[in-house]
């Protein structure tokens, strides 16, 4: 592991590899929430942990699995102001295709997918 780094005023970790080549990071994000990322041979996210640092997301956890080409293709986060775990899998282009979670004060469960028209259908509407 390399000695920390120092950036900005903040301070980070950072592994490389045998070829020299970064395979992790965990220091501070935008917001100075904590964050860690995987980095396959190529240089490309493979997993990132962290929390959301703008928005009304602002603080909420997520954990986001990347593809071989590095888009993002499988996230779980939390969501909404009961912090609702959420389970999103997208296709390779990164659009939403399944959405599964709990919404709502109640935290009723949904399954959601994307139909051939693009809109999403929920399969436990009552």
């Amino acid at each position: 592991m390399a000695d920390p780094i120092k950036a900005a005023g903040r301070s980070a970790l950072e592994a490389f590899g045998v070829a020299g080549k970064r395979v992790a990071y965990i220091g501070p994000g935008n917001d100075d929430q904590g964050m860690f990322f995987l980095f396959n041979p190529q240089g490309g996210v493979e997993i990132q942990m962290g929390a959301y640092d703008s928005g009304s997301e602002k603080g909420q956890s997520i954990l986001g699995l990347h593809g071989r080409n590095g888009s993002l293709r499988l996230l779980f986060r939390l969501h909404g102001s009961n912090d609702s775990p959420v389970m999103v899998m997208k296709d390779k282009v990164g659009d939403d295709k399944l959405v599964i979670g709990l919404e709502g004060i109640n935290e009723s469960p949904y399954i959601k997918y994307r139909n051939s028209k693009g809109g999403m259908v929920n399969l436990l509407q009552e």
